[in-house]
């Protein structure tokens, strides 16, 4: 029940008061359900999107083989409108998550140059795609903020000023303090904004031309979320233009004396080049498609051959990588081609600098209580061991949804990078207990246990934890995030973060583990 109450006056006197009563269980009602329906969309059609976005990116770019000319077009017409949904999707979740009150900041002390670069780094590409000249001026000020809110602000300016730039024209995201305020500004050259839309273009799908959304793209939410998260700040939004010559936006928001603790932004950048290439020998047919199936599941790139001279000339063209050889079971004389293949592959070995892991899968079927999962995972673990140093990292991906764990499976084993996937908690938590990844890429809404149950067990049963890449559909309040962190973890929205933006920062922390583990072997004489 909502009640409302007024002051009841006669010749100037209080002489009582008036309550008025109304039941809004209705109200409420609706309210909840258009919450519950925000929440199924978020998750329900963010992941599919995610996984749409990034199939569609694999064969935009070649990744996965050549497209014809034809074919190439009408991917990149895919791509630009899958895009152009995720956008809406996401502003739309946006802007009703602000207006709601449900989306809460988590300020910090940041140094406004670090916030300022990330952005522009973010949207450098597409300024070199429309032909335009993006400068950043940063000073030193600090700001108490939301360094993941106010990014997002910066970003959808500077894309509004690219969208509407002219080729070859210049953007300056400058700052500069006055009157304890820091005020940031994108200008540019574009066409301008009339006077008498000035005041609207902070209002919801609001678009200076009607034609702007069709023939620039775009929402019409993109300055309406800009103010709700400035104002949230604190802070003031507002533009100044001219017909013919640019547009400058102006955020304000107060000034923090303290000196920022440490940058909330990380730079991405690097490659990996570990190999994790495997030549199968295995002459038994069912052995062979059985063993190669799991390594392949492991992230390693396997050829699966018999033990005959094509795998002699595999292993002489073979520059990295280990080969798996299951040696010949008999006497040797009712073996002797499958020996000199024997020999013909170690020497190959030999000249190219490879490992060789030798196996007798028939000997050990054959002993007591054995079965083929238990020896299939004797011989992952072996390979595991022997190739030790040399193999390349190793990612866990916990997800659910089989067609998203394809292509990021895709995505990353392209890095020669080994990936686990569970489909579960319970499956992520039974490969962690025996193998120990550089990496977990954690899906929260799994079934059996979820996101948070496996963080806990890790919290439990690791001393020295993996880094954590949470990468989910919901919407964390400051607790949740809270009750995640475990050693490095970072957080990241699904299709609001491309599958590209997850490569790049995956890639970069994989290089920086790996360069201080060969720090830690060189320091220790390995």
């Amino acid at each position: 029940v909502e009640y409302r109450t007024a002051a009841l006056r006669e010749r100037g006197r209080t002489t009582g008061t008036v309550l008025s009563f109304n039941d809004i269980s209705d109200r409420l009602a609706a309210e909840k359900m258009k919450d519950e329906f925000i929440s199924t969309v978020s998750h329900e059609l963010r992941t599919p999107l995610t996984s749409i976005r990034g199939a569609l990116g694999l064969l935009a770019g070649g990744k996965v083989g050549a497209i014809p000319e034809k074919g190439q077009r009408m991917l990149e017409i895919a791509v630009s409108n899958t895009d152009r949904l995720v956008r809406l999707i996401n502003d739309i979740l946006d802007i009703e998550r602000m207006e709601s009150g449900r989306a809460t900041l988590q300020k910090k002390t940041c140094l406004a140059a670090d916030m300022m670069t990330h952005a522009a780094e973010v949207m450098r590409p597409m300024a070199d795609k429309h032909g335009v000249h993006l400068t950043v001026s940063c000073g030193q000020a600090n700001v108490l903020a939301d360094p993941d809110r106010m990014i997002q602000t910066f970003t959808n300016l500077l894309s509004n000023a690219i969208k509407f730039s002219p080729t070859g024209g210049d953007i300056l995201f400058r700052e500069e303090v006055s009157k304890g305020e820091v005020v940031f500004c994108v200008h540019d050259q574009g066409r301008g904004i009339p006077a008498n839309m000035l005041d609207k273009m902070f209002v919801r799908f609001q678009q200076v031309d009607a034609s702007d959304a069709r023939e620039k793209g775009g929402t019409g939410l993109g300055l309406a979320i800009c103010r709700s998260i400035v104002e949230q700040h604190g802070g003031r939004i507002w533009v100044e233009s001219e017909l013919g010559k640019g547009s400058s936006f102006f955020v304000a928001l107060p000034i923090e004396p303290e000196p920022a603790s440490a940058s909330p932004i990380q730079t991405v950048n690097g490659a990996l080049t570990a190999s994790m290439e495997l030549l199968l020998c295995v002459q038994e047919e069912t052995s062979r498609q059985r063993l190669s199936k799991l390594l392949q599941a492991h992230g390693f790139k396997v050829t699966a051959v018999p033990l005959t001279g094509h795998a002699v000339r595999l292993a002489g063209s073979m520059d990295s990588g280990t080969i798996l050889l299951d040696l010949p079971y008999g006497k040797q004389t009712d073996k002797e081609e499958e020996w000199q293949v024997v020999s013909g592959l170690l020497e190959a070995a030999l000249r190219h600098d490879n490992p060789v892991v030798m196996v007798n899968l028939h000997r050990q079927s054959s002993a007591p209580g054995a079965n083929g999962h238990d020896q299939d995972e004797d011989v992952l673990e072996r390979l595991e061991q022997v190739m030790g140093r040399s193999r390349g990292p190793s990612v866990l991906l916990v997800e659910d949804d089989i067609d998203l764990s394809r292509v990021m499976v895709e995505v990353l084993s392209r890095h020669s990078i080994s990936v686990w996937h569970a489909a579960n908690g319970r499956e992520a938590v039974h490969i962690l207990d025996k193998h120990q990844p550089d990496l977990i890429i954690l899906d929260l809404v799994i079934p059996e246990m979820d996101g948070f149950a496996v963080v806990n067990w890790l919290r439990q049963h690791h001393t020295n934890p993996p880094a954590i890449f949470v990468y989910t559909n919901m919407e964390l309040s400051y607790a949740q995030k809270s009750q995640l962190q475990l050693g490095r973890t970072e957080i990241f929205t699904k299709s609001v973060i491309t599958l590209d933006e997850i490569e790049s920062r995956v890639l970069s922390l994989l290089e920086s583990l790996m360069a201080k583990q060969q720090k830690e072997e060189q320091k220790s004489g390995i």
